[in-house]
């Protein structure tokens, strides 16, 4: 099979029909649709959103989301979409394309070497992927040393002060919509300032930890009290059930998470970014 991508617009929209998510179609600015030549068939899309790249002056283009219907999903099917991303981002004058790409454990070899050939190189920090059974996680800390808020109970000012101070954890911060109100939690001093926080959001029904964010203080105090409000948040509802988490790896969040869990945190894969340098 041969393959081709072009710019979706108002003319070719409804030829490109994906099951792209309502924050991705709302939060992108460039959609690009794969389709494959010798039967003309549209068979994938994939969205950007435009980035800063260190200062206002300069933007890259971010990947947010792709899709490739069956039957069609190969290495050269994912090659033409990035390869036309990268030639639009030349077009528009951007300075970059980052591509967030989760890589399953033990299976990455292939997703590396495609963007490898195309010039992206991976960056140094990746986020792990576990998996958690809640009956596996014990309640080894203590919590309610600091007043503990869901997002539902969070005030607009509360959530924007939460998003300046955790956005050096490197993490992803999508609209607070996105975000379960009841198992995301944030810790509070005496004043009502954030002092940490653990975003979560539910996929597929299934509950993913997007990120921590402990800045108010010591860190692994911090961590050990975010995590044992979590644990109070998800133990109920999600009793009997598996969750997600994504983790940087370092010391005090491995042996944390190892603590917790028994040791039983079952690692399934890693979220990687790659950057390509749009030549000059």
């Amino acid at each position: 099979m041969t393959f081709d991508a072009t710019i979706i617009d108002d003319d070719n929209r409804d030829v490109f029909c994906s099951p792209l998510s309502e924050e991705t179609a709302h939060d992108c600015d460039i959609f690009i649709g794969l389709y494959e030549q010798e039967t003309d068939t549209a068979c994938g899309v994939l969205a950007a959103a435009a980035v800063p790249d260190g200062d206002d002056e300069r933007v890259a283009l971010s990947m947010r989301e792709y899709f490739i219907a069956d039957g069609y999903d190969c290495y050269e099917a994912r090659k033409t979409m990035l390869r036309y991303l990268q030639e639009i981002a030349g077009l528009y004058g951007c300075t970059a394309v980052f591509v967030p790409e989760y890589i399953e454990e033990g299976d990455d070899e292939h997703r590396k070497d495609l963007l490898s050939d195309l010039g992206f190189y991976e960056e140094d920090k990746a986020l792990s992927l576990y998996k958690i059974k809640v009956s596996d996680v014990k309640q080894i800390y203590d919590s309610g040393k600091k007043a503990c808020l869901n997002l539902s109970g969070l005030s607009d000012k509360q959530w924007e002060q939460f998003v300046s101070e955790a956005l050096v954890y490197s993490f992803d911060i999508e609209d607070r919509d996105y975000y379960d109100p009841e198992t995301s939690i944030f810790l509070t001093d005496n004043e009502g300032n954030v002092q940490g926080g653990i975003l979560a959001g539910i996929r597929d029904g299934n509950l993913y930890i997007e990120g921590i964010a402990p800045f108010g203080g010591d860190e692994e105090t911090l961590i050990k009290e975010l995590v044992a409000s979590e644990y109070d948040a998800i133990k109920n509802k999600w009793r009997g059930k598996a969750i997600y988490m994504y983790m940087f790896s370092n010391r005090i969040y491995n042996r944390i998470l190892k603590e917790v869990t028994d040791g039983k945190a079952e690692r399934i894969g890693s979220l990687v970014n790659f950057t390509y340098e749009v030549p000059v």
